[in-house]
This record gives C-alpha cells, sequence and structure tokens, in this order.
C-alpha cells in the first residue's frame, strides 16, 4: 500500500485529530454502524488509495478522479447518517476536468450483486465552499452510466472553504427523503429513489488537478 503518498506525518495527523469535534448529529437512538477509524475494517472496500488509522479515514484519489470506499453493512431506508471531512492537502478551486475536486457521503447505494444496476447518491461538498447531490446509475441491460445533478453547485455560508477546515455532512432519510446538513444548518432537501431493500453507505473523495487528500472521522449511522 502507498501509504507515503498520504500520510504526511504522524504529528500532522494528531494535530488534526485533536482539531476535530465530534460530530454533532445523527441523533437517533439505535447506532446501526459507527466506525473510529483506528484501524482499517474489513467491512469497506479496499484500494491504494484508501487508508485508516490515527482515527481517520484518508482518502487520495487520482487526479481528476473519484473515488468511492463503500462499506458492506445494509442499511434501512430510514436513518441519519453524518462524518467529519477536511481536505488536508489539494487545490482549493473546483479543478474539474471529470469530477469535481469534493468529498463527501454517498448513500442509496444499491448491491449491485442483488439489483439490475448500480445506483448511488452523493452528498458533496468542495474547497470553495459549495455543495451538490449527484444521482448516479449504472445499468447491466443495456450497459450504460448516467450521472445527474439533482442539485447543482450551490454556495453556502455554512461550509467552511480552504484547506484543514473540518465540515460536518449530515445525511437524514425517511422514505423517498433526503435532508442534508453541514455544520448543524440545513442546506437543502430531496425526493429520490432509494434501492428498494435498503441501501449501503460510502465514503467519496476526488482531485482536481493537484492530488486530494481527504481525510473522514467521527463516522456514524443511526436509525
Amino acid at each position: 500500500m502507498r501509504r507515503r503518498s498520504f500520510v504526511f506525518s504522524l504529528a500532522m495527523l494528531v494535530t488534526l485529530a485533536l482539531q476535530m469535534p465530534a460530530a454533532n448529529a445523527c441523533i437517533g437512538s439505535n447506532i446501526l454502524l459507527e466506525d473510529d477509524f483506528k484501524t482499517m475494517a474489513p467491512n469497506w472496500s479496499k484500494d491504494d488509495a484508501f487508508w485508516a488509522g490515527n482515527s481517520m479515514f484518508l482518502m487520495t484519489p487520482q487526479l481528476h478522479y473519484e473515488k468511492l470506499a463503500l462499506n458492506d453493512k445494509y442499511l434501512p431506508a430510514d436513518m441519519d447518517a453524518c462524518v467529519d471531512l477536511v481536505l488536508a492537502a489539494g487545490d482549493l478551486t473546483s479543478g474539474e476536468l471529470v469530477w469535481h475536486n469534493a468529498g463527501g457521503l454517498a448513500f442509496w447505494v444499491a448491491d449491485p450483486s442483488r439489483e439490475y444496476s448500480s445506483l448511488n447518491y452523493k452528498f458533496l461538498v468542495s474547497p470553495e465552499g459549495t455543495f451538490a447531490i449527484f444521482r448516479s446509475e449504472v445499468t447491466r441491460q443495456p450497459p450504460q452510466f448516467n450521472r445527474i445533478a439533482v442539485i447543482d453547485w450551490t454556495k453556502s455560508p455554512a461550509i467552511k472553504p480552504g484547506l484543514n477546515q473540518v465540515n460536518t455532512l449530515r445525511v437524514m432519510t425517511k422514505g423517498n427523503q433526503a435532508t442534508f446538513y453541514v455544520n448543524g444548518t440545513r442546506l437543502t432537501a430531496i425526493t429520490g429513489q432509494p434501492p428498494p431493500h435498503g441501501g449501503k453507505i460510502g465514503l467519496v473523495g476526488a482531485s482536481g488537478a493537484t492530488q486530494s487528500n481527504w481525510h473522514f472521522s467521527n463516522f456514524k449511522v443511526t436509525d
């Protein structure tokens, strides 16, 4: 594993960890999924761009590319998910060529082994202080990839722009409704198409013209 490409130093990781507050969301009474990222748990996708340790999940996508670290636990349609997100290195602009330079949460992810297609929604924020909601679907018959902006890139004063800023992302879903928050501020809500049998959740990161280093911590999903 190419740890040296995204682990700067133990001292820097500890400093960032101390700066991160506990996620002030996910207020459900029962914890459905939680990870302290002290080590890489076996229920996460494996990739050379992923590493977990020191209470953080680190993600370093290659240039102009998006990565999804998927958790293999199936979750119910109604849930409350949150995570703290930091851009530790990378462009301060969107750097868009194929993907925006952004990070966030994937939710309502259909299992391609059980469904006719792979479906997911993504809640993303950028270092420019913008957010967006995307729906992606890959069908087998016919083979096709579709990605649409349910909410295109929108500026919000609730998002802390720049490097080494902690943004707490929260997604609440109930039935086919999803509501989005950053740092305790409600951004927007959508009506979507969740998988019929529930779905999975994941962490998302993308790089622009410079390789980004995304740090995730305080990940939790409640009912």
